[in-house]
């Protein structure tokens, strides 16, 4: 990577030059071990200063030019640290805020340098340390399109409250949020999402166990004309009174996954089908209250359905009228052990076009079955199953044989 003329002299007053003099090229990897450095030096300096003057029991008459001469040689070397980091590129700095979140050394005393105001997608995933505080710094630098907080656990309302109102009201910048896994947050972040976000088209807010259909009610009400994704797999407190709302005022929507959300009803859902005629992703694993009836309501009025996963829904038993989704691509019915129908019409019927199709777990699927799939479904290209109690080992070596353009998976089926 060739630096910029800035960050090349600011390079040559801190490190070493070439003997040849000429223009830097770093590549990433170094030029971040490099940036670490830096900084972590400029840090060590900033401490030492301040140990220093915590523990110094003389006046500032008693300095002596040596002393002096110490002191302004540390402040010009952190200004040169400091200057190098800003100098940085977008891409490296981008690059650097990987790396401060992936080692859990990102802090407000260093966010200014991996943080820029041009950054787009704010990325913290899995940031442990990440702080109601340390998430306002950021926000204060950076206003981003997608917010990414996945399983940064000690967020906050507090926090989702004070970001939202540094952004502004209205904001029309931020169009993608997602909260996996914020146990702490509540009605009240989804309530402050509503009333200042204008643009937003995708809303995460999966296990997060606080959420209710008051709050899910008032963000689709204020935003649901904008927004096309909603996750809220094991949110356990949802019931159909939200389905009911995101039916009524999400018309674009696109993709909706309502995994182990186990207090939904299926006339919410199937309602919700009806309505919403441009879904794609329809994701309801463990959801015990779906029947035959959906698999009928889907049929009759999901034609733009790409994926649908009905995994371990124990009360479907006939596929069949899927066979009207044309646009169909991936299928899963692992556990989907009431279906009983595995007639060769019925699989041909319901999988015709499929590409990644998902039988782990079903006992009544056979050698017979299989065979039939290999020889009919051309465009199939991702096949997983185990605990399939009726195909034998010897028919699998066979198929992997003669499937060369397929691609089996096999897994442990649980306890």
């Amino acid at each position: 990577m060739l630096l910029t003329q800035t960050t090349q002299d600011a390079w040559r007053d801190v490190m070493p030059s070439t003997e040849s003099g000429s223009a830097m090229c770093i590549t990433p990897p170094s030029l971040l071990t490099l940036c670490v450095y830096g900084l972590g030096h400029t840090q060590q300096q900033q401490r030492q200063r301040k140990s220093e003057s915590d523990s110094s029991s003389y006046d500032d008459d008693w300095s002596t030019s040596d002393d002096v001469a110490a002191q302004s040689s540390r402040n010009t070397n952190t200004e040169k640290h400091e200057a190098l980091l800003n100098a940085l590129p977008l891409e490296v700095k981008d690059q650097l805020l990987a790396y401060f979140t992936s080692e859990n050394l990102l802090s407000t005393a260093n966010v200014k340098y991996a943080i820029h105001p041009y950054l787009e997608r704010l990325d913290l995933t899995g940031y442990w340390r990440l702080t109601d505080e340390l998430l306002d710094s950021i926000v204060s630098i950076t206003k981003p399109k997608e917010l990414i907080l996945k399983d940064c656990m000690l967020i906050t309302d507090n926090g989702i409250s004070s970001v939202l109102q540094a952004l502004g009201i209205p904001d029309r910048r931020l169009v993608h949020v997602d909260f996996t896994g914020l146990c702490n947050i509540s009605d009240k972040s989804l309530t402050a999402l509503a009333y200042h976000c204008q643009a937003l088209r995708a809303v995460v807010f999966a296990r997060c166990a606080q959420i209710t259909d008051a709050g899910m009610t008032t963000l689709v009400q204020k935003c649901g004309r904008t927004i096309d994704t909603i996750d809220v797999a094991d949110c356990l407190l949802l019931t159909q009174l939200a389905i009911d709302a995101i039916c009524q005022n999400c018309d674009n929507l696109r993709y909706l996954n309502v995994d182990r959300c186990a207090n939904i009803s299926e006339d919410a859902l199937w309602r919700l089908v009806k309505r919403q005629t441009s879904l794609e992703y329809i994701s309801c694993e463990w959801c015990w209250a779906l029947s035959d009836t959906m698999i009928a309501y889907l049929g009759r009025h999901s034609h733009k359905l790409r994926t649908l996963n009905l995994n371990s829904c124990k009360n479907i038993s006939e596929i069949s009228p899927l066979r009207n989704i044309t646009s169909l691509r991936s299928l899963s019915l692992s556990f989907c052990n009431a279906i009983e129908t595995w007639q060769h019409s019925d699989l041909v019927a319901a999988c015709a076009g499929i590409e990644d199709l998902n039988f782990i777990g079903i006992r009544d699927v056979s050698n017979e079955n299989l065979q039939f799939i290999a020889d009919n479904l051309k465009t199939l290209y991702s096949l997983k199953m185990s605990d399939c109690g009726s195909v034998s080992d010897e028919f699998i070596r066979l198929l992997l044989r003669n499937i060369r353009s397929c691609k089996l998976s096999f897994r442990e089926a649980p306890n």
